[in-house]
């Protein structure tokens, strides 16, 4: 597949989840001043979603955002049934990394009985939550998500007006995956979000694998995504 300037303009390196600058601000302020407890929390493990559709769902991921699949297995026994809360659970389990950090999709085989996402979902409704992740370019980010003609939130990617003078220039865009698990494109100008990726720059190269310009194992664009946030 021939690589496009719009996709080699794309910088990849982590994700994570906007609660995560929640749970890290708000840990510090309370850690603050005092020696840690044995039972304080200390980081997010990883993002977890139900799927209906494994491979449909992987090669969303792998294909549209360019996560690398990492591990793919089976759990299945009376402890998971009680972690779970469900009887006789048996799921497969796919890991997906990008950069330093993972998700993990979950799909029962048994019980076959989850309920998908309601059609009827909004922004307000109590049980929706989303993954946001970062890009150095939202031109080009939205491009991809229009050349596989993924399905909008948001109409078009939009910009914080001045009248909100800390997120002014942000950029972001809202959409579903192929079971309606909402997403979030975010775009950071200079001096909004962590400086070493807004604008462009080059993020932190991680550590546990070697970085590729040229599109790497993935094809072409593997540097799509760079880090999670949430506004």
């Amino acid at each position: 597949m021939r690589k496009t300037p719009q996709r080699a303009s794309l910088c990849r390196a982590w994700l994570g989840a906007g609660l995560a600058a929640l749970l890290v601000t708000s840990f510090a302020g309370s850690c603050h001043g005092r020696e840690r407890l044995a039972g304080d929390v200390e980081r997010i493990k990883m993002i977890g979603f139900t799927v209906g559709d494994m491979e449909r769902e992987v090669e969303f991921f792998s294909k549209v955002l360019r996560f690398e699949k990492v591990s793919d297995f089976r759990v299945v026994g009376s402890e998971y049934d009680k972690l779970q809360g469900v009887f006789n659970a048996n799921m497969r389990i796919v890991h997906l990394q990008l950069g330093e950090q993972t998700i993990e999709l979950t799909q029962y085989i048994s019980p076959p009985t989850g309920r998908p996402v309601p059609i009827s979902s909004y922004s307000i409704d109590e049980w929706l939550e989303h993954m946001a992740i970062v890009v150095t370019d939202m031109d080009a980010a939205y491009s991809i998500l229009q050349e596989h003609n993924v399905r909008q939130i948001s109409a078009q990617p939009i910009t914080i007006p001045q009248s909100n003078a800390g997120a002014a220039g942000i950029k972001a865009i809202k959409f579903h995956d192929p079971e309606r698990h909402d997403l979030e494109l975010i775009y950071f100008p200079r001096g909004k979000g962590n400086a070493s990726v807004a604008d462009g720059e080059q993020p932190p190269v991680p550590r546990h694998r070697p970085h590729r310009d040229d599109g790497g194992e993935h094809g072409e664009g593997s540097n799509l995504l760079s880090r999670a946030h949430g506004i």
